[in-house]
Formats: C-alpha cells, sequence, structure tokens
C-alpha cells in the first residue's frame, strides 16, 4: 500500500483553514464575546465602544489587555457589529489596546478600584496614514 506524503503546504493550509473555523465559531454571536471571569465577585465591568475618527462605530477591532498589575488572561477579543465590546477584569490598573487594520491603533489606561465597579472606557481610532 502506498501513502501519499503530506506537503508543507497542505499541512499550512489545513492549519489555517481550522484557524478560520475556530475563529469564525467564536464570533459567530451577535454580541462581543465576554472573557475573563463573569461569575467572579472580585471583578468589575470594563465596557465601551470604538469608533472611527467621524464617530462611526467600528466592527471587528481587535480588544486586548496588553499589560496590567494583575494577571489577565490572555484573550483577544472583537468589537461587535455596532463597535461596542467588555471584559471583565480584577481590581488593578490595566493597558487596553485597540487595533484594526487600515487604522492606527490606540493604547489606553483603565484603573479597576473595586469588585462590581462599572467602567466605560471609549476609543476612537484614526485611519492609518
Amino acid at each position: 500500500m502506498f501513502i501519499k506524503p503530506i506537503s508543507k503546504l497542505q499541512i499550512t493550509l489545513s492549519v489555517l483553514a481550522l484557524a478560520l473555523c475556530l475563529l469564525l465559531a467564536a464570533c459567530s454571536g451577535t454580541e462581543a464575546p465576554n472573557p475573563g471571569p463573569a461569575d467572579d465577585a472580585s471583578a468589575a465591568t470594563v465596557s465601551g465602544i470604538v469608533t472611527d475618527a467621524a464617530g462611526n462605530p467600528l466592527a471587528d477591532v481587535g480588544i486586548a489587555v496588553k499589560e496590567g498589575t494583575v494577571a489577565t488572561p490572555e484573550k483577544l477579543m472583537l468589537t461587535s457589529a455596532d463597535g461596542k465590546y467588555t471584559w471583565n477584569l480584577p481590581v488593578g490598573t490595566f493597558k487596553l489596546a485597540a487595533n484594526k487594520d487600515g487604522y492606527a491603533g490606540q493604547v489606553l489606561d483603565v484603573e479597576v478600584t473595586t469588585a462590581g465597579q462599572q467602567v466605560v472606557l471609549n476609543f476612537k481610532l484614526d485611519k492609518a496614514p
């Protein structure tokens, strides 16, 4: 029996197809994903909207915790169709980064001082030069 070897290109394409399927499955809901300790009594909610320079909401902007005084899960979330996102974060100080192809990224500081706190952190992205 002859077994045809798999090429590096076939492996790469298979891995890319799997990654795309996982990304599409994670983003298939109508709401932005809500990573973080949702049921954790020590968490606060950081949410907001990402807009362009004209104030129009931007969908599919990647929002990530770039650094913080407290460890957080390394996750990237995408904004919903109306530009909204929500992160549940523990008490601490964090840098949240917003990035989208064709736009200059933005990093903002946020401080969570108490559990249950509601923090609004909006991003405004300019077109990349």
